[in-house]
């Protein structure tokens, strides 16, 4: 790491960049809305969004619909409901493993313990408030937890070997108790996000008196208040939230945490491929950052951070993610006033937003972000 001294774009959300900031950030693959209010006696839907699985073909179809049932307060958690099911139009003789090929695990709101045989991966986020209520585990230290800790269902538990068309497959996860005063949240709910969903009160009735897989309409799975009471301090699965902004006519989202603020500049309109060497494209994009920079009340040091998506070998990312910090700072700090301090480091590709098994999350991760620490 290295140190050196030295009218406003409109802006407009992207589809969506929320996560948690400890962890790596989450794109908003399939935002889903509420639906309206269930009648007496129904099934209640909450929320709907239909996932498209990596698996279809032109002759076959594993897409699935995920459900949002209920957001509940019960005694030390707040329970979320839903279910996943293959859809009726889907292609007969898939396996449960197939099913969770619509998930969309680029990135998990469980960072604690990631676990890719789990049907939790489960958030309530209070946006307003820029928290996010993550799937429980109970035991001591997050060093020691095991999938088995998990207070949610494994995919053994909730889905059949072979789930059928048409059928939705119940599942729960427990989270840290949502404050009272919090009536309406978002979710994140097996890689998908979902708007507008109501906080109740009390768990969900009847109680499925089965150990088979639920589906939607038997009932639903009973809260397991002897795990909920074991959990050792609720509150380290409460973690700040990082959501994102995109400038218009721009290369350059925004990210805001709790206490900092920060810039992405897209590496792509920067660098040409393997460069270091600032494009004539980058002048535009710096000079925005660089009006966003002076514009902000910044406390400390601005911090420059290269970052690689995950092609080529490591140490080659790592070095190329220093020099692309480093001329994006000497860019930055000739256009700031005298006396700006600026840091550089680069993080190669150990730090991705996205996933690096497509095109599209490849290129979000390569990028140069800026971070005004202390700015609102």
């Amino acid at each position: 790491m290295t140190a050196m001294s030295r009218g406003r774009p409109r802006r407009k959300p992207v589809k969506g960049v929320v996560g948690a900031a400890s962890g790596a950030a989450l794109l908003l693959s399939g935002l889903a809305v509420a639906t309206p209010a269930h009648a007496e006696g129904e099934v209640p839907i909450l929320g709907q969004v239909k996932a498209v699985s990596w698996d279809d073909t032109p002759e076959t179809t594993m897409d699935v619909l995920i459900s949002v049932h209920g957001v509940r307060r019960v005694d030390g958690a707040t329970m979320v409901y839903y279910s996943a099911g293959y859809t009726p139009d889907s292609t007969p003789g898939s396996d449960r493993q197939e099913l969770t090929h619509a998930f969309g695990f680029e990135s998990t709101m469980s960072p604690l313990h990631e676990d890719g045989e789990r049907f939790g991966d489960v958030a309530v986020l209070d946006v307003p408030d820029g928290k996010a209520y993550t799937t429980l585990y109970s035991g001591d230290e997050p060093t020691e937890l095991s999938a088995s800790d998990c207070i949610c269902q494994s995919w053994t538990d909730a889905l059949p070997d072979e789930p059928q068309p048409g059928q939705a497959y119940v599942g729960t996860a427990a989270v840290p108790p949502v404050p009272d005063d919090v009536d309406t949240v978002a979710l994140r709910v097996l890689g998908h996000f979902f708007t507008d969903v109501p906080v109740e009160d009390g768990p969900m009735e009847p109680v499925a008196d089965t150990e088979e897989p639920i589906t939607v309409g038997m009932g639903w799975p009973e809260v397991d208040t002897e795990a909920i009471s074991a959990v050792a301090e609720p509150s380290r699965f409460v973690l700040p939230l990082t959501t994102h902004e995109v400038l218009e006519g721009s290369a350059i989202s925004e990210r805001k945490e709790s206490d900092s603020r920060s810039l992405d500049l897209s590496a792509d309109v920067l660098f040409a491929v393997d460069k270091a060497t600032l494009t004539s494209k980058a002048t535009k994009e710096i000079r925005e950052a660089a009006e966003k920079v002076e514009a902000a009340d910044v406390k400390g040091r601005i911090s420059v951070t290269g970052h690689t998506d995950s092609s080529g070998e490591e140490d080659y990312n790592q070095d190329l993610s220093e020099r692309r910090a480093e001329s994006v700072a000497t860019a930055l700090g000739d256009l700031l006033p005298s006396g700006s301090k600026i840091t550089t480091d680069g993080k190669g590709e150990s730090e991705p937003i996205a996933s690096n098994e497509t095109d599209d999350g490849k290129a979000l991760n390569r990028r140069v972000t800026i971070t005004l620490p202390g700015a609102e």
